[in-house]
């Protein structure tokens, strides 16, 4: 027997079954100074270790975490039974010492987390009996009790291949989706930006493949597909036992994202155009298309202001839609870091302070940098000017306005096949000789005209980087 102390109020110190928190979890009740006279009575409690658990394993609803023997209770009038686990979580139980398996996996999850891995605590039995009216206390020696919870196959990252790499592994390599950087089982969710044409097929193979020297191991851990080939479903689930080949039926440019604690995949849709949301000069109406952001790539944008307070940017195809969980922000609300990794559905990203900075978005590996600007010139107009208005740039029907500072826009402009921009109304400075033919986007420099396909187009400027992004009606 390790001690038997004499409680004077039985009640006062065990509350029945276990209070608040989810499955039933409660942490221990505070230690209660025990009364100065302990008494020796005959009685002993001893528990035999159980093998480690894997919860995954257990078939029953719930499982002993250990077997435990009473000796010196035959006259006890009531017996209750509490495991306490790291002096923490505290259950009662009968006397096979059982716990659901609910209960273990949510214990196990809340101490450690998801990650399948054995996690051991130090564990004590205590037994409460009622002898001839008296509350007794008798515990066990401590003892471990090993948990693994129950968690699927998280690869430590992922790669896309199929037609858009010519099903090659190692060009796949290229094409790894991105994460955050919290362990895979907080964050099981993984993200890729890419480019499709028509009848794009594809499979994802995890990192293990590769580190396995094997990646088109298709065996319990292994690439990733779909249960039909050819399934043009734009979510599912995803499947590693004779994957098929997802199919994405018209080319563009898409996100895929794939949640690995449920195994399942998204894939949206994605227009060229991003458009900034925020404090002034921006708004946060999803509807505004006013600041569209300057594409430098598929999957990169910036913008060049001075910025004050918080933003997040859209695609084109979410707006207009009130649908605040597609906006990109960042996972700490009002993070003022000058470099940090992109999230929908998450919070604002504030400007580090307030001044002129280039915010550039990299939607292919999800992250986002402020870059501090100096501001060479300032202008009191801006004009898109070319034959289509008598290249005069002065000519109030072809002026601008300045959305943001240094931003300047036009909409629904009819331009022929050459332009330039010009400020302040004279030739002094002015910036074409590029082509617009082939692209919505291009830096505009000093000399010749900007060529363009004839059309109508809206027409974004702005003056400290040179970009020009042109847009047709």
């Amino acid at each position: 027997m390790k001690k038997l102390a004499y409680l004077s109020v039985f009640a006062g110190l065990f509350l029945t079954g276990c209070i608040a928190g989810d499955y039933g979890i409660k942490p221990a009740d505070p230690q209660m100074n025990e009364q100065d006279e302990i008494l020796t009575l005959a009685g002993a409690v001893s528990v035999a270790e159980v093998a480690a658990i894997d919860l995954a394993a257990v078939e029953a609803d719930s499982v002993a975490v250990g077997t435990v023997t009473v000796t010196g209770l035959d006259a006890a009038d009531d017996v209750k039974y509490y495991v306490t686990f790291d002096d923490v979580y505290e259950f009662e139980v009968a006397s096979d010492l059982e716990l659901s398996v609910r209960e273990l996996q949510a214990m196990v999850e809340n101490a450690y987390g998801k990650r399948p891995e054995n996690r051991t605590f130090e564990t004590v039995v205590k037994v409460n009996a009622i002898v001839d009216g008296t509350a007794l206390l008798y515990e066990s020696e401590a003892f471990d009790v090993v948990l693994k919870p129950e968690a699927p196959f998280i690869s430590s990252a992922y790669y896309l291949i199929g037609n858009m790499n010519d099903w090659n592994d190692k060009n796949a390599l290229d094409y790894k989706f991105s994460h955050s950087d919290k362990d895979v089982y907080a964050d099981p969710v993984f993200t890729i930006t890419f480019t499709a044409g028509a009848d794009c097929y594809w499979k994802i193979i995890p990192q293990s493949n590769y580190d396995a020297g094997n990646a088109w191991n298709e065996g319990a851990t292994g690439v990733l597909g779909v249960a039909v080939d050819g399934d043009t479903a734009k979510e599912g689930k995803l499947v590693t036992t004779a994957p098929q080949a997802g199919k994405i039926a018209e080319e563009g440019m898409y996100m895929m994202t794939i949640n690995m604690m449920d195994y399942t995949y998204s894939i949206k849709a994605l227009a060229p155009e991003y458009y900034l949301l925020g404090d002034t000069p921006f708004s946060w109406n999803v509807n505004d298309k006013n600041f569209m952001m300057y594409p430098e790539s598929k999957t990169v944008m910036s913008y060049t202001t001075e910025f004050a307070g918080n933003i997040k940017f859209i695609n084109a195809n979410d707006m207009g839609t009130d649908n605040w969980g597609a906006c990109y922000g960042t996972p700490k609300d009002g993070d003022t870091a000058l470099n940090a990794p992109l999230q929908q559905n998450s919070g604002a990203i504030h400007v580090p302070e307030t001044g002129y900075y280039t915010f550039r978005a990299d939607i292919g590996s999800m992250t986002y940098t402020w870059t501090k600007v100096e501001v060479a010139a300032t202008y009191k107009s801006m004009a898109v000017v070319g034959n289509f208005q008598g290249w005069n740039p002065g000519n109030p029907d072809t002026q601008m306005k300045e959305i943001a500072p240094h931003n300047w826009f036009i909409s629904g402009l009819e331009v022929d096949a050459e332009f330039k921009i010009a400020a302040n109304g004279t030739w002094d400075d002015s910036w074409g000789e590029n082509t617009l033919e082939e692209s919505n986007f291009c830096v505009l420099a000093g000399g010749g005209n900007c060529k363009i396909v004839p059309g109508t187009y809206d027409i974004l400027f702005n003056d400290i980087t040179k970009q020009c992004v042109v847009i047709a009606k």
